[in-house]
């Protein structure tokens, strides 16, 4: 179903943006798709990686933060078929030769009519990057994916992994921990210090507090484990998300 519902899905939007489908073959023991080859691979890769993460500095994290909304704003505003991702994270956004960002993986995506809210829906995505209400009430819309975007801008701006970040009983996640840092002014501390610098100062910090700063960081843990969501265990007061509103394709920081 994941095949066929990616070969559906991705054919039908068109965007410099998202990853392009060259082919398909469903004949054989094995389905598989062909896609442009992208070299530089996944975001994930650098932005974790301690060892190449100096590969990007600000202006192509930036380029990439910016690449990645347009294609997402493309997918819930496109004509021909509103689209939700449902899986918008690192590894998912693939860079090519000019580290231009390019969405990937269109296996989860679900399409509806323009007219609805919502549709109610088994819930299916990453830890770390679902909405608590999304994974409370399984009602899905395109806040999923802003969610989704706001912990990946954040993790490109700190080279942080947002569930990583959890160590101990005693350690915060990421969206936690942007919070604390947003309400004491140490927003700076957040920041990569591979990409820390006077000249982007203050875009970096205006990112940090657009995506920190509104509202208060969810009721519940988003990185609970798969257990917890499966168990109908992460409902109580998950009525928030860290990120909300709506992706414009025009970024301005």
């Amino acid at each position: 179903m994941d095949f066929f519902n990616e070969v559906k899905l991705i054919s039908s939007v068109e965007h410099k943006n998202l990853v392009r489908l060259l082919g398909c073959s469903c004949l054989g023991p094995e389905s598989l798709l062909v896609y442009e080859y992208l070299p530089n691979k996944s975001l994930d890769r650098f932005i974790f990686d301690e060892e190449i993460g100096n590969v990007l500095d600000w202006e192509k994290r930036f380029k990439i933060i910016t690449g990645t909304t347009q294609g997402l704003a493309h997918l819930h505003e496109n004509p021909k078929a509103w689209i939700i991702h449902r899986d918008i994270k690192a590894s998912n956004v693939l860079l090519d030769s000019k580290f231009q960002a390019k969405i990937a993986d269109f296996g989860l995506a679900r399409s509806f009519e323009e007219d609805k809210t919502h549709v109610s829906t088994a819930i299916a995505g990453t830890l770390g990057y679902m909405a608590p209400e999304y994974i409370a009430h399984r009602q899905l819309s395109e806040k999923a994916d802003i969610y989704s975007y706001g912990v990946l801008v954040l993790e490109i701006i700190s080279g942080r992994q947002n569930c990583r970040s959890i160590t101990s009983e005693h350690s915060q996640n990421l969206l936690t921990l942007a919070w604390n840092h947003f309400q004491t002014g140490t927003a700076e501390d957040l920041i990569d210090p591979n990409i820390r610098s006077l000249q982007h100062r203050k875009q970096m910090l205006r990112a940090v507090s657009v995506h920190a700063g509104v509202p208060e960081p969810p009721a519940v843990d988003v990185c609970v484990s798969a257990d917890v969501v499966e168990g109908g265990g992460a409902t109580a007061g998950a009525d928030q998300s860290a990120v909300h509103g709506r992706v414009d394709d025009g970024v301005r920081l």
